[in-house]
C-alpha cells in the first residue's frame, strides 16, 4: 500500500473511531448537563481541572517520546514500555499522595473533596493505558475499536449510574471505570502481540526518560495549565453557574478541534520516520491539506450555526453560543498550530516549542485574572483567539527556521471555499430553509467546491475505496 492510500486508510480509521467515540461522549454531555444543571456541571469540570495539571506529571511527555522512538526503532518496544510504565506508577502514586494533601488543606465542600479524589484516581489508569504504542505501529482500527468502546461504556455508565442531580459522584466515577477497563482490555491486547509487561527500571533509560521529559512535559504543562486554570478562575471568581456555562462552551470546542487530533495521530508516526528534506517536506504537504481542509470549514461552519449546537442542552445553558462563537474563531488557528508543532515536536523541537507556548499560557492566564472579575467568562473565550494567535505565531517561526516550506495557500484556499459555502447556506437560512437543511447545505456545497475545483478528485476517491486500503 502506498503512502497516501496508508495515511487515507489511517485517517478513515481514527476519524471513524474518534467521531463515533465523540458523538457517543456528546450525547453522554448532553443527558448529564440536563440531569446535573450548569451547578454540578459546573463542579465536575472544576474537580477535573483541578488534577489535569497532576496528570501532566504522570505523562511527562512519555508517550509522545515513545512514539518517536518506537517509530525509528520497533526493537526498543519491551524495554521502553516497561520501563516507562513503571517510572509513572512511581510517578502516580507520589502526586496522589500529594494531591491528599492538597485537598486537606483547601476550603472546600466534602463533596467537592471526593470529587476531586476520584478524578485523582485517574493516574493509575493513565499509566497503563498503551494507546500510544499502538499508533507507533499505526494500528489505527484497533484505536478506533478503542474510542468506540469506550464511548459505548461511558453511555452505559451514564444511563445506569445518573438519574438525578444527587448522582453527582457516581457521574464522576463513569470516566474512571472507563479508563480502568480501556486500560486492561489494551494491556491484554499488549501481550499478546508484544509480550508480558514487567516492572523494571533501567537507571539509563529513566535518566533519559526524565531529561528528555522535560522540555514536553513544560509544554503539556503549559497548554493544561492555561486549560485548567481557565475554569480554576472561573470557579473562583464567578459563580458554579457560569463554571457549567463556560465548560459546556469548551466540550464543543474540543469536539471542534477532534479532527486535528485525529490527524496528528495518523501522520506523527511518518512525520517522525522522515529524516530527508524532501520527505519531510512530502509528509507535510499533505498534514496541512487535511488539516486546513478540515478546520476551516468547521471554525466557520461553527460561528454562523453556533446557536442550532447550543440549544440542545437546553435554557439554562443560555450564553453557551456565544462563547462558542468565539472559540470556532480559534479553531481555524488550532489547526494550524496543531499541524506544523507536530513537526516540530517529531524532530526535536520541544525545548524551542515550549517558550512560545509558555508564552500563549502566561498571558491567557494573564488576561483572564485581570478581566474576568470586570467583563465575566466571555473575556475568557476571547483570550482563546489571542493564546492560539501568539503559539501559531511562535510556531511558524520555529518551523520556518527549518527551512520546510509552510503552506499558507491551503489556510486561504480553504477558508475562501468554507466562507462561500457556509455563506450561501446562511442566505437560504435566512429566506425560509429550516436550519439543519441549512447546515446539510453547507456540507454538500463545500464538498462540490472541492470537486469542482479539482482539489479532491474522484479518481483518488476511487483509490482510497479499493481492496488495498
Amino acid at each position: 500500500m502506498n503512502q497516501k492510500r496508508k495515511l487515507t486508510s489511517n485517517f478513515i480509521a481514527l476519524s471513524i473511531g474518534e467521531i463515533a467515540s465523540k458523538g457517543l461522549n456528546i450525547a453522554v454531555f448532553i443527558y448529564l448537563a440536563r440531569i446535573l444543571d450548569p451547578d454540578g456541571f459546573g463542579m465536575i469540570s472544576f474537580a477535573n481541572s483541578t488534577t489535569l495539571i497532576y496528570a501532566v506529571f504522570v505523562n511527562l511527555g512519555f508517550d509522545i517520546i515513545g512514539m518517536r522512538t518506537i517509530s525509528k526503532d520497533p526493537n526498543q518496544i519491551n524495554k521502553y514500555v516497561n520501563n516507562s510504565i513503571t517510572l509513572k506508577l512511581l510517578i502516580s502514586v507520589l502526586l496522589f499522595m500529594i494531591l491528599i494533601l492538597h485537598v486537606s488543606l483547601v476550603h472546600l465542600t466534602m463533596q467537592q473533596k471526593v470529587l476531586i479524589l476520584i478524578s485523582g484516581l485517574n493516574f493509575f489508569s493513565i499509566t497503563f493505558t498503551l494507546n500510544w504504542v499502538f499508533q507507533a505501529y499505526e494500528r489505527m482500527w484497533l484505536i478506533a475499536f478503542r474510542q468506540f468502546l469506550a464511548g459505548i461504556i461511558t453511555l452505559i455508565g451514564a444511563l445506569v449510574l445518573v438519574h438525578g442531580k444527587d448522582d453527582i459522584v457516581a457521574a464522576m466515577s463513569i470516566t474512571l471505570i472507563v479508563n480502568v477497563i480501556i486500560a486492561v482490555w489494551l494491556i491484554v491486547v499488549y501481550k499478546k502481540n508484544y509480550g508480558p509487561i514487567k516492572f523494571e527500571l533501567d537507571y539509563e533509560l529513566g535518566k533519559s526518560l526524565l531529561k528528555s521529559g522535560i522540555a514536553f512535559g513544560l509544554m503539556n504543562l503549559m497548554i493544561t495549565f492555561y486549560n485548567s486554570a481557565t475554569i480554576q478562575i472561573i470557579g473562583y471568581m464567578t459563580s458554579e453557574w457560569e463554571t457549567g456555562i463556560f465548560s459546556a462552551a469548551l466540550r464543543f470546542y474540543a469536539f471542534m478541534v477532534l479532527p486535528s487530533t485525529i490527524a496528528q495521530g495518523v501522520f506523527f508516526p511518518r512525520i517522525s520516520k522522515a529524516n530527508t528534506p524532501e520527505s519531510r517536506d512530502s509528509i507535510m504537504k499533505q498534514f496541512s491539506f487535511f488539516s486546513m481542509l478540515l478546520g476551516c470549514f468547521i471554525g466557520v461552519f461553527f460561528f454562523v450555526y453556533a446557536d442550532n449546537f447550543t440549544i440542545i442542552l437546553g435554557p439554562k445553558f443560555n450564553g453557551t453560543s456565544g462563547l462558542l462563537k468565539f472559540m470556532s474563531i480559534s479553531t481555524i488557528l488550532v489547526y494550524m498550530t496543531v499541524t506544523y508543532n507536530s513537526a516540530l515536536l517529531s524532530w526535536g523541537y520541544e525545548k524551542k516549542v515550549v517558550k512560545w507556548i509558555f508564552l500563549s499560557a502566561l498571558t491567557s492566564i494573564s488576561i483572564n485574572i485581570l478581566l474576568i472579575p470586570h467583563y465575566g467568562i466571555y473575556i475568557s473565550a476571547v483570550t482563546t483567539i489571542i493564546s492560539e494567535i501568539i503559539a501559531v505565531s511562535g510556531i511558524l517561526f520555529l518551523y520556518s527556521k527549518t527551512k520546510q516550506k509552510i503552506y499558507f495557500s491551503d489556510l486561504f484556499k480553504f477558508l475562501f471555499l468554507s466562507v462561500v459555502s457556509v455563506f450561501i447556506s446562511k442566505i437560504a437560512w435566512d429566506l425560509g430553509l429550516q436550519i439543519n437543511l441549512a447546515e446539510c447545505l453547507a456540507v454538500f456545497i463545500y464538498i462540490a467546491l472541492l470537486f469542482i475545483f479539482k482539489i479532491i478528485k474522484i479518481s483518488y476517491i476511487k483509490e482510497i475505496l479499493t481492496n488495498e486500503v
